[in-house]
Formats: structure tokens, sequence, C-alpha cells
């Protein structure tokens, strides 16, 4: 399946996401499928999902969830990087 990973991507570094409430990302391994991690969270809405890579300190985005039918959005990778600097996960 191809997953439209950019060509600068290592797919060892990749991982899935979904935003909640178009605000809350939430991270996860590439074995775990999109739609059971929306399963797993009641009552917020997911709004995209889509694969993620931390790069030089900047999040890139992109793809599709074909278990959710949701595509990522450019502004997710802000929101993202938002997210780990709070958490200082750097």
């Amino acid at each position: 399946m191809d997953l439209g990973v950019p060509g600068d991507v290592e797919e060892k570094n990749m991982l899935k996401y979904v935003m909640l409430n178009e605000c809350y990302p939430v991270l996860f391994p590439q074995a775990v499928v999109h739609r059971d991690v929306a399963a797993s969270i009641g009552g917020r809405k997911v709004t995209s999902a889509g694969f993620c890579q931390l790069v030089a300190g900047k999040v890139e985005v992109w793809g599709e969830s074909i278990s959710l039918r949701l595509s990522s959005k450019k502004e997710d990778a802000a929101l993202i990087e938002r997210a780990i600097k709070e958490f200082n996960c750097e």
C-alpha cells in the first residue's frame, strides 16, 4: 500500500496520529490501526488523521487514515510540534 510517504522520510521513524477536536494530537506506532485509537478515546471527535515524523525539530505530516476515511491537514504539524514542546518530549 502506498502511504504517500515523502522521499526523505525513514519508515522506521514514522508515527501515526489522530487529531482530536482539531487541536489535540494523539501519536502512536505504525502497527496500531487509526480506527482502534479513535474507538478507544471517548467523547472527542477525530478531525484528521495520518502519518508524521519529527525531523530536525520540525514535524512533517502527510497521508490519510484509510480506516477512518480522514486525511492529514497541513496545520496538524504545528499542533503536534506545540504538544511535543509542551510535554518537553524533544
